[in-house]
């Protein structure tokens, strides 16, 4: 899995890597969780961005003083994104438990709970890619 491979090491890798094991088990009983693991991938890849724009802020706060106008917001706007992202990933992993749990248990759930999922991870990713945008305007 490329998106895994080019993740660094940090917490959007290590719940990736939780996703991806669940998904896997729930795969092999038959669900099709593709989307989404590609959901939950465009996901990791925007939270390790947020986490290297965070890291970059972080390095340069003590050259700055005082900080340029929007330079607040904008820590403010990726510590947000990145707190989301994560309860995002690790809603998904939670899901995917669940759903093995159930198939375990021969207890037949709706795939409404994974389908819902997608779409917030979808949204959520899109919403924190064009943050990250942004915020990377501050470093141009």
């Amino acid at each position: 899995m490329r998106a895994l491979a080019a993740l660094p090491a940090g917490t959007a890798r290590g719940l990736l890597i939780d996703v991806v094991r669940r998904a896997t088990a729930v795969q092999e009983e038959g669900e099709a969780i593709g989307p989404l693991v590609v959901a939950a991938c465009a996901a990791a890849r925007d939270l390790a961005g947020l986490d290297l724009h965070l890291d970059a802020f972080d390095a340069q706060r003590d050259r700055l003083g005082d900080p340029p106008a929007g330079w607040l917001d904008a820590v403010a706007r990726c510590e947000s994104g990145r707190d989301a992202l994560t309860q995002r990933l690790l809603e998904a992993s939670t899901v995917l438990a669940r759903r093995h749990a159930d198939a375990a248990r021969g207890a037949d759930s709706s795939g409404e709970a994974l389908a819902e999922l997608t779409r917030d991870l979808d949204a959520e990713a899109r919403l924190q890619a064009e943050a990250a945008r942004e915020v990377a305007k501050l470093f141009c």
